[in-house]
């Protein structure tokens, strides 16, 4: 995917980022379970920004993902593997309450200082673990644009464990 921006006046693109994703595994219903985006300055790929292992572990009947785990890191390897030891940070996303248009209504983001992903048919392939809990973040999410962007929202945030209307992180 390559991202272009131009100017004032919708003139002169300017490539400003590239990503490579690869899909590696799909559920029953062809959503992406399992997959690896690699984030470019540009389609040189002469600057890596990070790269992630994403996996989709829920999704609702509509497609949306519930739960994921996002691990970040900072290199890859020669064969396009992250550098386990280059890791920035672990994202467990739990999505929820969405309403018929699609908007989730509550996000929860927690995140951890590290991960480890378990090497199944390949390298790092395999189930995302984190480990050394940081923070957590809960949004509720209460009005959208027609587009799905979020207009009015109260965040929290919490640096331990955290109890909230039903949701234990």
């Amino acid at each position: 995917i390559t991202t272009y921006t131009t100017d004032e006046a919708g003139l002169n693109p300017e490539i400003t980022g590239y990503q490579e994703i690869v899909n590696r595994k799909y559920d029953s219903k062809h959503n992406v379970i399992n997959q690896k985006v690699l984030n470019y300055l540009d389609d040189t790929k002469a600057v890596l920004l990070d790269a992630q292992e994403i996996r989709t572990l829920s999704y609702d009947v509509r497609g949306n993902a519930e739960k994921q785990m996002i691990a970040t890191y900072a290199e890859v390897d020669g064969n396009g593997d992250v550098v386990d030891v280059s890791i920035l940070d672990c994202k467990e996303i739990i999505n929820d309450n969405y309403d018929p248009l699609g908007n989730a209504h509550t996000v929860i983001i927690k995140k951890y200082l590290n991960a480890d992903i378990a090497d199944v048919a390949g390298v790092n392939d395999g189930e995302i673990t984190p480990s050394g809990y940081s923070d957590i973040q809960i949004m509720k999410n209460y009005t959208f644009d027609n587009r799905g962007n979020v207009l009015t929202q109260d965040v929290y945030g919490a640096s331990g464990e955290l109890t909230s209307g039903g949701y234990t992180a």
